[in-house]
């Protein structure tokens, strides 16, 4: 009976629980999203940066080479 009586409490406090997380969720969904967002902007830009990195280099290099074939 004591068992039954506590399933009920946890039930009941999981409802309550539940109705919370809907409300927090919303707020945690659009952290979320904004985090990703933020995340995936970095993202971007770090591979933008190393895209252009890599490019510098490629030009620097084949300058060096126009240079050496040059002299």
């Amino acid at each position: 009976m004591g068992l039954l009586r506590h399933k009920h409490f946890w039930i009941s406090r999981c409802r309550h629980g539940c109705a919370r997380i809907a409300v927090c969720g919303t707020d945690i969904a659009v952290t979320a999203m904004v985090t990703m967002g933020a995340a995936a902007m970095a993202a971007m830009a770090a591979a933008a940066l190393m895209a252009l990195m890599t490019l510098v280099a490629h030009m620097t290099s084949m300058t060096g080479t126009m240079a050496a074939g040059a002299v």
